[in-house]
């Protein structure tokens, strides 16, 4: 998370990928760095439970997401 508003305040798009259970803690740390409603691709949690033909299907879902975080930045893309 901190990269990600560390890399937007240079001009560069990011997209902070997190779990469910962060959503709040990373939207806190969004605010304090200057970024209110910073937009997050939000993915279901576990993650680390999620075998190798789960993670793929994981990251083929959030692809779009990332995608469209990055090409259009102001995009609010909570999934």
């Amino acid at each position: 998370m901190l990269d990600a508003v560390d890399f937007e305040s240079r001009g560069l798009p990011a997209a902070a990928v997190i779990t469910e259970p962060f959503v709040g803690a990373c939207k806190a740390m969004a605010r304090l760095r200057g970024f209110e409603d910073y937009p997050l691709v939000v993915a279901p949690h576990p993650v680390t439970s999620l075998d190798l033909a789960g993670a793929e299907a994981l990251a083929y879902a959030l692809t779009d997401a990332i995608e469209a975080r990055l090409t259009h930045p102001t995009a609010g893309l909570d999934l």
